[in-house]
């Protein structure tokens, strides 16, 4: 584009030649190329606005043709000159628009021949197919930068899977034929081979779950991109559902030396959604926490129910007491903070934040990535905000009461 800027200056004989683009409202346009003769001011990278000239922009714009004025009074675009503006525009200008004008000045009182438009026409095309090819150029590298990070992204999610999926077998096994071992010994010693016993048979339970519990998100997620994830409502008391939820978290918060903090609003009621997701995403979300918080930092719940205020009554069903509400879970950790670039990517599939987990966890990546899906999966939203050493993951799902702990009472 500048050299065809240049060359068309130097071939016409004008002191300025401009390649404008216009920005994507087509409400402003910057001098992106330009040639202008020694002795003559540059005004490369000034922005033009239509509203300052809108009987040129209008003719340029719809027209989509040239025209050649004379300019006596001043204005944004060049102070006395003899000028020619030109649309450029390509084949494809219904349905993309045109993308820029191109605008030669010479001296005034200075005309165009008729040659020199047609030249001026002919280049002008020639840049409209140079930058669309430039732009689908410029899409498809962005495409192919894209693929490539998702390629890398899954040959790592492939690399610890694989790691993730032998590591529980390998314990299995070793486990099976340490318990062979004890069968086999006839020395006496029945009561430590017991107690060893008890304690191998909890380990295999340990890492039978964790390997049923690797695949089982595997699947869902699996279910969740195809459509076909089963959801089942059922009536629930929140309260108590979410104490059940995090007793077992409480004991593992303590052993990491890790404060932990809950708070239930007194109102909880009895509502109508699907526990098992429910459950899932509560508990990734505060293992996730747990993942990377370090020592003596605070982990903290604050659930609440929001009435949707804007619910009419005619939307209600009979069988409910009152208007649909949004249930809110607040999941804070404080003791690290997620950069802005990371915290972008942190629901996608594989990924996993890197130099951020403290107690070493292994992890697949597919952890929030399943609990964004199931969290949409039953229409609700999930945001995540950090700073100043704190973490926040927002989840809002919408419910509707059937009754509360207190009606309940």
């Amino acid at each position: 584009m500048q050299t065809a800027v240049e060359e068309l200056a130097i071939a016409l004989d004008v002191k300025c030649c401009d390649a404008v683009l216009y920005t994507s409202d087509r409400q402003s346009s910057i001098i992106r190329y330009q040639y202008v003769a020694s002795g003559h001011p540059h005004t490369q990278g000034q922005m033009l606005y239509v509203a300052d000239a809108p009987e040129i922009y209008h003719q340029l714009q719809q027209q989509k043709s040239y025209f050649a004025f004379c300019q006596i009074q001043a204005t944004p675009i060049r102070n006395h000159a003899a000028i020619l503006a030109c649309s450029i525009f390509d084949d494809q200008v219904e349905a993309k628009g045109i993308v820029g004008d191109l605008w030669l000045f010479k001296d005034i009182y200075s005309t165009f021949s008729d040659m020199e438009i047609h030249l001026v026409q002919q280049v002008a095309n020639q840049c409209a197919i140079a930058l669309r090819q430039a732009y689908l150029y410029e899409a498809a590298q962005a495409q192919v930068e894209e693929l490539q990070k998702l390629n890398q992204l899954k040959d790592d999610f492939l690399c610890t899977i694989s790691h993730e999926l032998r590591s529980p077998i390998a314990t299995i096994k070793m486990i099976v034929e340490l318990l062979n071992n004890l069968s086999e010994q006839e020395d006496g010693r029945i009561e430590q081979n017991s107690q060893l016993s008890c304690q191998y048979f909890a380990m295999l339970q340990s890492e039978c779950d964790r390997e049923l519990g690797l695949i089982e998100n595997i699947l869902s997620l699996q279910h969740l991109q195809a459509g076909t994830y089963p959801q089942q409502l059922t009536n629930i008391n929140i309260h108590d559902l979410i104490l059940h939820i995090i007793e077992p978290l409480e004991t593992q918060f303590q052993n990491q030396q890790q404060t932990f903090e809950i708070n239930l609003a007194p109102d909880l009621p009895t509502i109508e959604i699907d526990s098992s997701s429910l459950t899932h995403i509560l508990t990734e979300l505060l293992n996730n926490a747990r993942k990377y918080t370090p020592a003596g930092e605070k982990i903290s719940l604050v659930v609440t129910v929001i009435q949707d205020e804007t619910a009419t009554e005619d939307k209600i069903p009979e069988r409910f007491a009152s208007k649909p509400s949004f249930l809110q879970l607040i999941i804070s950790n404080t003791g690290v903070t997620i950069a802005t670039e990371e915290l972008t990517r942190i629901f996608d599939k594989f990924y996993r934040i890197p130099s951020q987990n403290p107690w070493k966890h292994s992890g697949t990546g597919l952890g929030l990535a399943l609990v964004k899906k199931l969290v949409e999966q039953m229409n609700g939203k999930i945001v995540a905000q950090s700073a100043n050493n704190l973490t926040q993951f927002i989840v809002r799902l919408p419910v509707v009461h059937l009754h509360s702990v207190t009606e309940e009472n």
